[in-house]
């Protein structure tokens, strides 16, 4: 069976996809793996074949930054503007220019399944052309069906750019939806009509804790206190302006170690200098730090959520950008943390959710019943057989 992965160029919507091409791979199948130029490393250092499709996603965004401008933006809600992000940015940008380089790929190829994530869609471009099944990998929480006119749009414009009758984007949520998210953070959803309805549960196997626990990290040595907070804005909004300064100033007077990972292009040295108890690095794989943690302040993205979580860990959650503000509500709504609105009182609001979480068991024991579903649900093994029957039909 020749499989063919279809992702944005972003750190966190790679890494979910990886297990899974890992065990397509090690089960005889033929992968290969298109992504954006500055991702393909990535890929490759899991031991997968990959190949550069479309633009760098900086390039994109600046794109879609020029395109519209924050101001004309202004009167869209959270959840608005991450749908706006979707449709003329993930799709009209990065999956119409990924589909330049994979569609004639695919076409030359002819692959049996295409495997894209909710904001890559080239591949159903491909599968279109190609006459190949296409799956859809999550990589966050479950959307509803009231953004499928949206994502609609978007399919229709790159179907009507290839020649694809836009009349099947009627049916392109009608396919299996590999759905990583515990059911215990999905409470909310209950009743709703979701955008995917045929969801295979599976488990997200990049979360999970390693098998053999990682030692210490040097960053860690030397902290004066018994509890620890691992701060970190994940690898796509890790530069919004102030927050980490903002962080470092509200945690400063507190009897918490803080660590904090900024990401690879930013500069330690620019906070200058910090209390004894605050360390400051671009870059530490969070399954080597989050054993060593007591809580986890995020932006709540969903790599880091799913993380904290599978390590039995609490959050405490200040949304950026994108669909935070959907998954902190998930997981405040599944008592696992709490969020802190932005705005004049966050630092206080920050270090309350800190006391509250560290000294009510009821988050700890929330956090562990997430960690208890996700090893419950079925492997990527398990995934990979299914997989390979929805191919022979």
């Amino acid at each position: 069976m020749r499989v063919l992965f279809d992702s944005t160029p972003l750190y966190s919507h790679i890494t979910p996809t990886l297990p899974l091409a890992e065990a397509l791979q090690a089960a005889g199948h033929e992968v290969v793996f298109a992504t954006g130029p500055e991702s393909v490393a990535q890929v490759e250092d899991a031991g997968l074949t990959a190949f550069t499709a479309g633009h760098t996603y900086v390039e994109a965004l600046a794109r879609y930054n020029s395109a519209f401008p924050p101001e004309s933006l202004a009167g869209l809600t959270a959840g608005q503007r991450w749908e706006h992000i979707v449709e003329h940015g993930s799709i009209a940008l990065v999956s119409a220019a990924i589909a330049v380089d994979l569609v004639p790929f695919a076409q030359q190829w002819r692959p049996d399944l295409v495997i894209g994530n909710l904001t890559a869609v080239g591949g159903v471009v491909a599968a279109a052309l190609t006459g190949a099944t296409h799956v859809m990998h999550a990589f966050g929480p479950p959307k509803t069906a009231e953004i499928a006119e949206s994502r609609r749009r978007g399919h229709v414009r790159l179907y009507e750019r290839w020649g694809v009758d836009p009349r099947r984007a009627r049916t392109d949520f009608d396919g299996p939806y590999l759905d990583i998210w515990p059911s215990a953070l999905a409470a909310d959803s209950e009743g709703q009509n979701l955008l995917y309805q045929d969801a295979w549960p599976m488990r997200p196997e990049s979360a999970l804790p390693l098998p053999v626990r990682p030692p210490r990290p040097a960053l860690l040595e030397g902290l004066p206190y018994d509890r620890t907070a691992y701060v970190t804005l994940g690898t796509t909004y890790n530069r919004a302006p102030g927050v980490f300064a903002a962080l470092f100033e509200a945690l400063r007077d507190e009897r918490v170690n803080v660590v904090a990972t900024i990401g690879s292009d930013a500069d330690p040295e620019a906070f200058g200098a910090v209390p004894q108890h605050v360390r400051v690095a671009r870059f530490v794989p969070q399954l080597d730090i989050l054993p060593h943690c007591d809580v986890v302040v995020c932006q709540a993205g969903a790599g880091t959520v799913l993380g904290t979580l599978a390590h039995g860990l609490p959050l405490v959650m200040l949304p950026v950008a994108s669909d935070h503000h959907d998954i902190a509500r998930h997981i405040e709504a599944g008592g696992a943390g709490l969020v802190c609105p932005p705005g004049e009182g966050r630092a206080d609001a920050l270090r309350e959710a800190l006391h509250r979480v560290g000294a009510e068991p009821a988050f700890r024991a929330a956090a562990e019943e997430v960690r208890r579903q996700m090893l419950e649900m079925p492997d990527t093994a398990q995934i990979v057989t299914r997989l390979e029957k929805l191919a022979a039909r």
